[in-house]
């Protein structure tokens, strides 16, 4: 039986509701400050540019360059294509560390999932992903309605592993909250047919929403395949550019930016595109959460908080 709460909001409905919802992925975050401005961004590994959504360039006052080499196509992980409206530069400092600002450069994107995205270059070159990884922070709870994939400027690497005993070439994404398997790659190694039917929405890099069809549970093995197995979950998403894609779980748990570098492989890749593969992951508990609170004025409380944890409709 539930005790009345006279402050029933959306921020109480979703601290219950994360008590029960499954984990995907360890959420992280790096917070920096850009122009002296904080922001918690996402480092994305599977990203070559930096990216930052246009309301917070002009919340910072930047200029923006539209001149033609400062436009540049991203390829979303479903296939779709969209186009920068310009380019800027900044200052930008880890908040954890390097109180000494980078000057930085940005593609500015009308519409992302997040303000701020800082690629693999750039951490590269601050040894953000090696020797500095105390600067990233673990999200609470997501920001976002579902799940993350922010694959973002095509950084030609892979990560050579196992899986299920046979070699793959996996796009290595911090970027990502979730694995994910292309459909192609299910059909074409017998995943298809033992995947799961559960379905889930993920939100993409320009804010737009896509459909898994389904999951696998695959045994995971980083490097010459003979190392630590992980039991990772994949969800099978139509028109992923990559066969598989891991997200930013293992990623950190088995430390791969440090303990597999032999095993990163440069790929050829298009000059004149970038990706932008970044997935939010929304389950099924969550599309009823979503869905309870539409239905938070009109209704008493005792029935919204029923109806977030899908016991009525």
């Amino acid at each position: 039986m539930f005790t009345e709460n006279p402050h029933l909001t959306e921020d109480y409905v979703r601290r219950r509701f994360s008590t029960i919802n499954q984990r995907e992925g360890c959420k992280l975050e790096l917070p920096i400050r850009v122009n002296g401005m904080e922001y918690s961004s996402i480092a994305d590994t599977g990203a070559a540019k930096n990216i930052i959504i246009l309301g917070t360039a002009n919340e910072l006052g930047l200029p923006i360059s539209t001149s033609p080499d400062s436009i540049r196509e991203f390829l979303l992980c479903g296939g779709r294509v969209v186009r920068s409206i310009g380019k800027t530069n900044a200052k930008v400092t880890f908040i954890k560390g390097a109180p000494v600002p980078s000057q930085c450069s940005f593609y500015v994107l009308e519409k992302c999932a997040v303000p701020v995205i800082i690629g693999k270059k750039f951490l590269d070159n601050m040894n953000t992903l090696t020797k500095h990884k105390y600067r990233w922070q673990k999200r609470l709870t997501s920001s976002e309605r579902f799940p993350r994939n922010l694959k973002i400027g095509s950084t030609s690497q892979r990560l050579r592993c196992t899986l299920d005993g046979k070699e793959v070439l996996v796009n290595p994404d911090s970027g990502s909250e979730i694995n994910v398997m292309s459909l192609a790659y299910t059909t074409k190694h017998g995943y298809y047919d033992r995947s799961s039917t559960h379905h889930g929405r993920v939100v993409l890099g320009d804010r737009s929403e896509a459909e898994t069809i389904g999951e696998v549970t695959a045994s995971l093995v980083l490097g010459d395949g003979y190392g630590k197995s992980y039991q990772e979950v994949f969800h099978i998403l139509p028109g992923l550019t990559s066969e598989v894609l891991l997200g930013e779980g293992v990623l950190h748990e088995s430390d791969a930016f440090s303990q597999f570098v032999p095993y990163f492989v440069d790929t050829d890749s298009r000059l004149d595109i970038s990706d932008l593969n970044f997935l939010r992951w929304r389950g099924l508990l969550e599309t009823k959460f979503r869905k309870s609170l539409k239905a938070l004025l009109g209704r008493s409380q005792e029935q919204c908080k029923l109806s977030c944890l899908g016991l009525i409709s």
